[in-house]
């Protein structure tokens, strides 16, 4: 059973490098970080974890547009 959890949690960490795209980053609300915050850490993400690049962008559009 321990190797079967160790898989999984492997496989996670695969499939989420950066955690579950929740919209907290590093326990803060992406809402709340700064715009050039939220710019790089899109540069650290891209190519890599396209889940948490949308909800970065997503953020930006939501600030440009005054959604």
């Amino acid at each position: 059973m321990l190797g079967r959890e160790l898989l999984d949690e492997y496989q996670f960490e695969i499939e989420f490098p950066f955690g579950l795209p929740d919209g907290n980053w590093n326990g803060k609300p992406i809402r709340e970080m700064e715009t050039i915050h939220i710019r790089n850490c899109m540069d650290i993400v891209r190519d890599v974890d396209d889940g948490w690049y949308e909800l970065f962008e997503a953020e930006l559009k939501r600030r440009h547009f005054g959604e």
